[in-house]
């Protein structure tokens, strides 16, 4: 499973480990390139659903709200199932950003947000995702200064190692971390939490790092909730990934695309 998701997976493995009850979890990831001018184009693009719980997803139907009732199997996870709007992650293949940001964000809340239905064996229930949604657009993205994300891409490019300090444009909230590895796994990565309330973390690099490795600021954002107690769980994931693997617009098309409107928001 892709990186981007590694909070999602985090989430998912603490569901399996609870006792199991008779509602659903579900997954909304959002990610977004990062460059030395801000955000860029987006990188994953995910809503998911599985068993609260971690029961089995055999023989139940789900329905966003929307209406899109496509979903698929993730690598070998088999207890969770996916849909992918516009952006570089596809579920097996990583490609090229999307830059028309605006289109990707409206499949997102227009699939995400609301009453999903659900039939199992027959059995109709609904989970409205509504109350505890955050517009993508204003969910939590951290980043970097530019001059540490400048910082990065040199680390990249020369191979450095070493001890590093990078800065964050501003205070980071709670449930954030950082990861160091490749967007489609792989080893030698590593992962730290940003402390809330700091403006920089440091990550300590042993060897020299291959040109796909990326540095991926994440924000996690859980719910437990349901008619007949915490018997469904929401969770909201979202981040930022700096790495040379990302394609950018060329210079001045960041207005054109709608991108500098999304950029220059706050996001709290």
């Amino acid at each position: 499973m892709k990186n981007f998701g590694i909070l999602t997976v985090a989430a998912t493995a603490v569901l399996s480990s609870t006792v199991a009850h008779a509602g659903y979890s579900i997954n909304s990831n959002y990610w977004r390139a990062g460059t030395t001018n801000g955000l860029g184009g987006v990188l994953s693009n995910m809503l998911g659903w599985g068993v609260y719980g971690g029961g089995s997803v055999a023989g139940i139907t789900a329905t966003a709200p929307a209406g899109l009732n496509s979903w698929a199997a993730q690598g070998s996870e088999t207890n969770y199932l996916w849909a992918y709007g516009p952006a570089a992650w596809d579920g097996s293949t990583f490609g090229t950003p999307s830059f028309d940001v605006a289109a990707a964000s409206a499949w997102h809340e227009n699939n995400g947000r609301g009453v999903w239905s659900f039939n199992n064996g027959g059995t109709t229930s609904t989970v409205d995702t509504a109350p505890y949604w955050t517009s993508v657009e204003n969910r939590v993205f951290n980043e970097l200064d530019a001059a540490s994300s400048q910082l990065y891409f040199d680390i990249l490019a020369n191979g450095s190692t070493g001890t590093f300090t990078f800065n964050l444009k501003q205070a980071a909230v709670a449930n954030s971390r950082w990861f160091l590895a490749p967007p489609t796994g792989g080893a030698g990565g590593s992962t730290g939490q940003i402390t809330t309330g700091a403006t920089s973390f440091s990550v300590t690099i042993a060897q020299a790092l291959t040109s796909d490795f990326w540095l991926q600021l994440a924000h996690n954002s859980n719910v437990n909730f349901g008619n007949f107690g915490n018997d469904n769980n929401f969770n909201q994931s979202s981040g930022v990934a700096y790495g040379t693997a990302i394609s950018v617009p060329a210079p001045g098309a960041l207005a054109l695309l709608g991108l500098a409107g999304f950029a220059g928001r706050r996001r709290r």
